[in-house]
C-alpha cells in the first residue's frame, strides 16, 4: 500500500524532555490517516552530521514511518534489542494488534526523538534551523508533571542532580520553542485522562478532519490507569528545592 504526500505537508519536529509519554504520542499520531511519525530514526541528527537538508531525507522517513505504521512494535522484539526496549521503552504499545485507519493523503511527517532534537537546539540552533529552511515546520512538545519526568529518569541513572537538571533544562527548552515557533503543546495527563477530548484537541490544533476510526485506535491503547510514579521524602525534598 502506497502513501501519497500533500504538496503542502509539514514536519512536526518534537522538542521537549525525554520520558515524558513522547513516544506514546508518536505511535498514536502515526496510526492517523494524515499522519507519519517515525520513532526516533534521528534524522535531524543525521542532516546536521552530514550538513544536509531535512527535504532531501523525506522520501526514506515516509518509508520507515509507514513500515512502522503497519508493523507495530514487532522490530523492537528482537533479543538483541530487549535491553534497550526493557530500559528506555517499557510502555510501548503494540498497534499492530488493533484495528488502523486506512492511510491517506499525509499532511503530517516527523519523527520522535525529543530529548535527542532538543539538545540539537540548544547546542547547534543555527545548524537545526538549516536543516529545516526548506520545510515547513511546526514544533511539537509533550508536557508532563516534572516529578514523575524526574522520577522516571532516576530510575535509569541513579543521579538526582542530572535527572533534575535535564527535566528542567529539556523541558523548558522545548516549551519555550514552541512557544516562540508557533508550536504545539501537548499535555500528557490530559491524553491518559481524556483520550477522546484529547483527539479533538490535537485534530483542531494541526487542522485535520476529526477521525472516529483514529480515536478509538488511540482510546484502545491509551492506558488510562496507569500509576504514578512515587518519589521518596528525599528525592521530594531535594527537587523541590
Amino acid at each position: 500500500m502506497k502513501v501519497s504526500l500533500s504538496p503542502n505537508f509539514k514536519y512536526l519536529l518534537f522538542v521537549g524532555s525525554g520520558r515524558t509519554g513522547s513516544t506514546l504520542v508518536g505511535q498514536i499520531l502515526n496510526c492517523h490517516p494524515n499522519i507519519l511519525i517515525t520513532n526516533e530514526s534521528r534524522i535531524l541528527q543525521h542532516c546536521i552530521n552530514t550538513d544536509t537538508q531535512l527535504i532531501s531525507h523525506v522520501p526514506k522517513l515516509i518509508d520507515i514511518a509507514h513500515h512502522e505504521f503497519l508493523n507495530g512494535t514487532h522490530q523492537y522484539d528482537k533479543p538483541e534489542k530487549q535491553q534497550h526496549k526493557n530500559k528506555w521503552q517499557r510502555d510501548w504499545k503494540n498497534t499492530a494488534q488493533l484495528s488502523l485507519p486506512e492511510k491517506s493523503t499525509i499532511r503530517f511527517i516527523g519523527d520522535k526523538k525529543q530529548g535527542g532534537n532538543t539538545k540539537l537546539i540548544t547546542h547547534s540552533e543555527d545548524k537545526v534551523r538549516n536543516a529545516l529552511s526548506k520545510i515547513n515546520f511546526v514544533p511539537i512538545t509533550v508536557m508532563r508533571n516534572p516529578e514523575q519526568v524526574f522520577k522516571s529518569y532516576l530510575r535509569l541513572n541513579n543521579d538526582l542532580t542530572v535527572s533534575r537538571k535535564t527535566v528542567f533544562n529539556d523541558m523548558l527548552t522545548g516549551y519555550s520553542f514552541c512557544k516562540e515557533n508557533s508550536g504545539i503543546i501537548i499535555r500528557y495527563e490530559t491524553l491518559l485522562n481524556d483520550p477522546a477530548g484529547w483527539c479533538k484537541k490535537i485534530s483542531k490544533s494541526l487542522e485535520l478532519e476529526y477521525n472516529e476510526g483514529w480515536k478509538e485506535v488511540v482510546c484502545n491503547t491509551v492506558n488510562s490507569s496507569k500509576k504514578e510514579l512515587v518519589l521518596n521524602d528525599e528525592e521530594i525534598e531535594y527537587f523541590r528545592s
